[in-house]
């Protein structure tokens, strides 16, 4: 059964995600990108595997919308690795390429692309570029930067708080994965939440994959009741390392993109992905017919869904209350 529940009040402040990495293309030759209109992605993370790409919504709702790959417009791909001086260098070639719309995905790409070029039109998925000072305000960006927000406003970190407690009513210590390039106001959102309830909160840094072992080492160390795992790029790239880390070392954790819970994750409680960047290529779609980015309003999340992995949480012997699975749009048994 699938319920959605609107929010009110949304403002656009997080992350985005591993799934827009799957907006990969084939190589276009040089004659095919000289004709037609260019569309580059730019993600901060590595190439997605196969059936990611398979489940890639972005050109097959372009193409809904009109645009036929090789006919009237052309896809090129740029994927940093984790690597930030990389993902400078990928913007900078696209600039210089004259592609017609950069899409990023989190913050990462958006700053990258964004340092690159003012001219170039950037849909960016995911951060709050009303904060990072790229758009002055959500009913009119007014520079080359626009595109639909991942985040459901200021009382999203504490809802999820309150979800994780229903779950797991006895947690009293957490263990938070962010990433540096999250805004200031996101993490100070996160700490405030954790007081809210009463949590006291650690916080660990990941940006890449050198980063993730002395993460996982440091968190058996502490050995919190949870792990809350921020929705970045990062984090949702490596999603099956941290869902197998907390799989084998039995500690409950609270994602923010349904893709971790179903990846075997406990719950999640966000934003759907494949919708963002199913509207992401609407921003594309109307850029492409003439419009300006800077006309564009910031469209806020309004939707979030909760889904909770049953099966992961009889592997850790946990007994989710029966009100939670029923508030829940998804159940993975």
């Amino acid at each position: 059964m699938l319920r959605r529940r609107k929010l009110i009040g949304a403002a656009g402040a997080a992350g985005a995600a591993g799934a827009l990495a799957a907006a990969a293309a084939l190589p276009l030759t040089a004659q095919a990108q000289s004709k037609l209109p260019v569309v580059a992605v730019l993600h901060s993370q590595s190439l997605p595997p196969p059936e990611a790409l398979a489940r890639d919504p972005l050109r097959p709702r372009l193409r809904e919308l009109g645009w036929e790959e090789g006919k009237t417009v052309a896809f090129e791909s740029a994927y940093a690795g984790g690597r930030e001086g990389r993902l400078q260098e990928l913007a900078a070639a696209l600039v210089a390429k004259k592609v017609d719309v950069i899409v990023t995905a989190g913050g990462d790409a958006t700053r990258a692309a964004k340092l690159a070029t003012d001219t170039i039109p950037i849909v960016a998925i995911g951060p709050n570029i009303v904060a990072m000072g790229y758009a002055g305000s959500l009913a009119r960006p007014g520079g080359n930067v626009t595109g639909p927000s991942f985040d459901a406003g200021p009382a999203l970190p504490a809802k999820r708080l309150e979800l994780l407690k229903l779950a797991l009513p006895a947690v009293k210590r957490i263990a938070y994965l962010r990433n540096s390039g999250q805004s200031s106001a996101a993490t100070e959102l996160a700490v405030a939440a954790a007081r809210t309830h009463d949590l006291a909160l650690a916080t660990l840094v990941i940006d890449g994959p050198a980063d993730f072992e002395a993460a996982f080492a440091e968190l058996v160390r502490q050995r919190p009741d949870a792990i809350w795992v921020a929705d970045s790029p990062a984090n949702i790239a490596h999603r099956s390392r941290i869902i197998e880390f907390a799989a084998r070392e039995r500690l409950p954790a609270l994602y923010g993109n349904p893709q971790f819970a179903d990846s075997g994750g406990l719950m999640s409680y966000g934003v759907n992905l494949f919708e963002r960047i199913r509207t992401a290529a609407q921003y594309v779609d109307k850029i492409l017919r003439g419009a300006k980015p800077g006309e564009l309003p910031i469209e806020q999340a309004t939707t979030l869904e909760l889904v909770i992995n049953l099966k992961t949480a009889r592997a850790l012997g946990l007994a989710v209350p029966q009100a939670l699975l029923l508030s829940a749009d998804r159940v993975i048994e």
